[in-house]
């Protein structure tokens, strides 16, 4: 066990790890989509993120992630165009879902240049300040959002009521993932830092 967490410890393995995890993934996901279980068909849209921050992680030593990343990126456009099952809220494609995740993931890479000017802006500190507990946010977003449907139900609000209950769920959902950070997540990691 101790071995294991050591070697876990080693940023390199992790980040390699979860890159061939994110190869593995695309290529199952292109070979056989209909065998492929959850959460591992979902996994190269977490993946691309893993890649994306490797590659500006380690902005000196860019050939092993740009490598993964662009091969990842091939992968995952291939398997794009191969699939195209409707799933979730609205029922997007799964072409619809990778192609935007390629997208956004070059576009991050991209903007990653003109970083230091893009925080002047406001708005984007704000976004900033919220992706300290985004985490949280990603973690608790169901429940707030869930809570607000079923009230919105229950009052029998109509259709006119839209923009309020989405800008009402944001902001519930965010609120309530700040409280989940600071009472939850960071006492944990806090104890953590200490060990």
């Amino acid at each position: 066990m101790l071995y294991i967490s050591k070697i876990l410890q080693n940023s390199y393995f992790l980040l390699n790890s979860l890159n061939i995890l994110t190869l593995f993934t695309l290529g199952w996901n292109i070979m056989s989509p209909e065998t492929c279980i959850f959460p591992l068909e979902r996994y190269p849209q977490f993946g691309l993120g893993v890649l994306a921050y490797d590659f500006l992680l380690h902005k000196n030593q860019r050939r092993r992630p740009f490598l993964f990343l662009m091969f990842s990126i091939v992968l995952l456009l291939i398997y794009a165009m191969l699939n195209d099952v409707s799933v979730g809220i609205g029922k997007v494609s799964i072409r619809e879902q990778s192609l935007f995740c390629v997208l956004f993931t070059l576009i991050l890479i991209w903007l990653n240049q003109f970083d230091v000017n893009i925080m002047r802006i406001k708005f984007i500190r704000v976004l900033s300040t919220i992706g300290i507990f985004s985490y949280s946010l990603y973690l608790t977003h169901l429940i707030p959002l869930k809570f607000l449907l079923r009230m919105g139900i229950n009052l029998k609000l109509s259709e006119n009521f839209y923009w309020i209950s989405f800008l009402g769920q944001i902001i519930f959902a965010i609120i309530f993932a700040w409280f989940f950070y600071n009472f939850c997540e960071r006492p944990f990691i806090s104890s953590k830092q200490k060990e």
